[in-house]
């Protein structure tokens, strides 16, 4: 392994050559993979949960899985059987 000796100035500094190593060791498809799987994302998960499953109950879910489930015969696979 290479001695590596590096001040940093700066936060920019610090993210331009965190980027410049990651491109480096993972390659241009890579480096593109690991931004894709670790970016933040936007908005509050937590509120928009719950404001979509308001009203709902785990037993009203399960009927509406199993309505979903019989209407399309061989599409879903039983999680108990697996």
């Amino acid at each position: 392994m290479k001695e590596m000796t590096i001040s940093y100035t700066s936060l920019d500094d610090i993210i331009e050559t965190g980027n410049k190593a990651l491109f480096e060791a993972l390659g241009p498809i890579g480096y593109a993979r690991f931004f894709a799987h670790f970016s933040p994302g936007t908005g509050d998960y937590t509120a928009e949960r719950e404001e979509l499953l308001q009203g709902y109950t785990m037993e009203s879910l399960k009927e509406e899985l199993k309505k979903i489930r019989e209407q399309n015969p061989g599409r879903y696979v039983d999680a108990e059987t697996i």
